[in-house]
């Protein structure tokens, strides 16, 4: 089984793939990561990584989940990534906006989480329209709120629904 993770930046995507891979010895795949080190390869700013080297870091990601049984992936867009299908059970991780805010001033030593929230969420959007346009998206399988729960009890509940996926 394949587990996507996806969903805006602070959720806690990241952590929770992390935390999957390691429970399980899965692959994981993180689109982020993976996105920093070809705008390094390419020695461009991470925002100025061409629509082109996006599009190939898509196919590569799709790729990826195709080559494997089992494995964890997240980013911010795989409900479009990943929109030609598959085995994947496909996870919305959500939190609340002030909650975001918080990780992300924890994350930059600062007090301009919310802002930044706000200013991350717009050019998510932004990037989405122009890399994806009317492409649809893959409804997500199951949805975790992270706002008020700690990885252990996000983690078992993702635990909970693959013992119920397999059931099926």
């Amino acid at each position: 089984m394949l587990i996507a993770l996806f969903g805006p930046s602070c959720v806690g995507k990241t952590t929770l793939a992390r935390a999957l891979g390691e429970h399980w010895g899965w692959p994981t795949r993180l689109c982020g990561d993976v996105v920093r080190q070809r705008a390094r390869a390419v020695e461009v700013e991470l925002d100025s990584l061409p629509l082109d080297e996006h599009a190939l870091i898509d196919a590569d990601t799709r790729d990826w989940c195709r080559s494997r049984d089992m494995g964890v992936v997240e980013g911010r867009f795989l409900d479009q990534v990943l929109a030609s299908g598959g085995d994947i059970a496909l996870f919305e991780i959500i939190a609340e906006p002030s909650v975001r805010g918080i990780r992300w001033s924890t994350r930059l030593g600062n007090g301009q989480g919310l802002a930044m929230v706000h200013a991350s969420d717009a050019s998510d959007e932004a990037f989405r329209v122009r890399a994806y346009g009317g492409q649809g998206r893959l409804r997500p399988t199951f949805q975790i709120d992270t706002s008020t729960r700690g990885i252990d009890d996000c983690l078992e509940e993702l635990k909970g629904w693959r013992e119920s996926l397999k059931a099926d």
